[in-house]
């Protein structure tokens, strides 16, 4: 069943997405559904944080599979404008992100079963694995609005409690993804953390340009990309981490220590 609702600003929609054997097993949301979303977008400010959820990737990663909706171009379509898109999905049953543009796409993993990454196996479908390693390979979702930052912060943990690097054939880790929106800053270069924040927690850099990362807190944490494009050490107090951002794009990270510890850097071409 689709609903919508606000919630601190931010305006939540659920779709409905069903395999649709016309389009190869491919989602679809249907004529219907696109044109309840168009409707239900078209009142609200461009500003306003926009998260979607849908069981079927509204992103195309493995069509041999079916994964992913063949109308979720047009349903896209419709939140081009806002500044801050979050879409959310299942069933693939492992973690998966992308970033087009203002919009974050993310999957997740499931308690069910793990599936294999996209052209590993015959065809999709439960993996087996070893009993020891089955709670490495499956894990819950927490999605968090956190109001001082106007961001949603999206924590994947594995049901073992253990950390790992991101990958997308279930392997997930402990780790927080921000939506796009929220501070930004051309000329801010050093990120201050401290009281178990990242301050600002969102910068916007040009290529080429270095971050410096600075622990004021009394308690050690650490700056790791979600990506897997960068991992500090764990820092003491007034220790730093810096990195050099030579291609363009958008890098969220965490604190390993701290999952609720999230933070973006937005990398301009130019």
């Amino acid at each position: 069943m689709r609903y919508s609702f606000d919630q601190k600003g931010v305006h939540f929609v659920g779709l409905v997405n069903v395999v649709n054997l016309k389009a190869g097993g491919l989602g679809s949301l249907g004529h219907e559904q696109l044109e309840w979303l168009e409707d239900d977008l078209k009142g609200r400010s461009a500003s306003t944080p926009i998260v979607l959820f849908a069981h079927i990737p509204l992103w195309t990663i493995y069509p041999d599979w079916g994964w992913g909706t063949e109308d979720s171009e047009q349903a896209l379509s419709y939140v081009k404008r806002f500044g801050s898109v979050t879409v959310l999905n299942g069933h693939i049953h492992q973690v998966m992100q992308k970033v087009e543009g203002k919009v974050s796409f993310h999957t997740a993993m499931s308690t069910a079963f793990p599936q294999p990454a996209p052209g590993t196996a015959p065809s999709a479908g439960p993996m087996k694995v070893p009993a020891e390693q089955l709670q490495r390979v499956l894990g819950i979702t927490d999605v968090n609005y956190l109001v001082s930052g106007n961001s949603l912060a999206i924590i994947d943990s594995l049901l073992d409690g253990s950390s790992s690097s991101m990958s997308g054939n279930g392997g997930g880790t402990d780790m927080a993804m921000m939506a796009s929106g929220g501070a930004s800053t051309d000329a801010a270069t050093e990120v201050k953390i401290d009281n178990f924040a990242f301050t600002p927690r969102a910068i916007t850099i040009k290529r080429g340009k270095q971050v410096t990362w600075v622990n004021h807190d009394d308690i050690p944490h650490t700056v790791d990309s979600t990506q897997g494009k960068f991992k500090s050490s764990a820092l003491d107090t007034d220790q730093k981490f810096e990195f050099r951002f030579t291609e363009p794009g958008e890098y969220p990270y965490y604190c390993r220590m701290h999952p609720k510890m999230t933070g973006s850097i937005v990398v301009q071409s130019d």
